[in-house]
């Protein structure tokens, strides 16, 4: 039997390293946990505005068996927003009109889906939306082909502008996981990617958030 980690600690590891706190010149998204349903000691999360309300609904019936529901607290409309299986992240913009959710339904993968709150309800796939972008490189895809691979937004620059993280092992075999490499991306609402930075290595574990430059920001 192959003998490597875990591969919830694997996921640990490489999650540990993504938790959002953004400024203009630079952003370190790991340095504080995000929000995580169901795991977390909150059921509910406002948003920064205080209009709307995520509520976290588990179930010992159903399939998903956690639901996460939108309640705006102004009009008193309460929406089925998301359904999961396993863990999520959820991010709240800064502007209150978008919800980003990391759904880690594996024990060896992810994914993030964008939710635009306002002006109207609308679901994105920010995995599959990065894989159609002309950021990622022939070399970028045969490193998404390792194992395991974890995506996942881990922070705001602003309204419409957030962070969007792969990171990974390319290699997988009888002595553990080989090879780590992160990418991070930023994405603008509506527009497209742009490569911020790539880690190899034990760079790729090193605390210090990606640079970025003014074209850029």
């Amino acid at each position: 039997m192959v003998n490597r980690l875990p591969l919830f600690l694997v996921a640990a590891v490489i999650i540990s390293m993504a938790h959002a706190a953004v400024a203009r010149a630079e952003i370190d998204p790991w340095s504080k946990p995000l929000p995580t349903f169901p795991s977390g000691p909150q059921a509910t999360l406002p948003s920064p505005d205080r209009r709307y309300e995520l509520q976290n609904v588990d179930s010992d019936t159903q399939e998903p068996a956690h639901s996460i529901f939108l309640l705006d607290r102004k009009t008193g409309q309460r929406t089925l927003l998301y359904q999961y299986g396993r863990w999520v992240n959820v991010l709240w913009s800064p502007s209150s009109s978008a919800i980003v959710v990391n759904d880690f339904f594996g024990s060896d993968d992810s994914t993030s889906v964008l939710i635009l709150v306002s002006p109207r309800l609308k679901r994105l796939n920010l995995w599959k939306l990065l894989l159609k972008s002309k950021a990622v490189t022939s070399k970028m895809r045969r490193d998404f082909q390792g194992y395991p691979v974890f995506k996942c937004a881990v922070g705001w620059f602003s309204a419409d502008r957030l962070v969007f993280r792969v990171a990974g092992f390319r290699e997988a075999g009888p002595t553990g996981f080989k090879n780590p490499f992160a990418y991070s991306f930023s994405y603008q609402l509506g527009a497209t990617f742009v490569l911020l930075e790539t880690r190899e290595g034990a760079e790729q574990a090193a605390d210090r958030p990606p640079r970025i430059s003014e074209s850029q920001s």
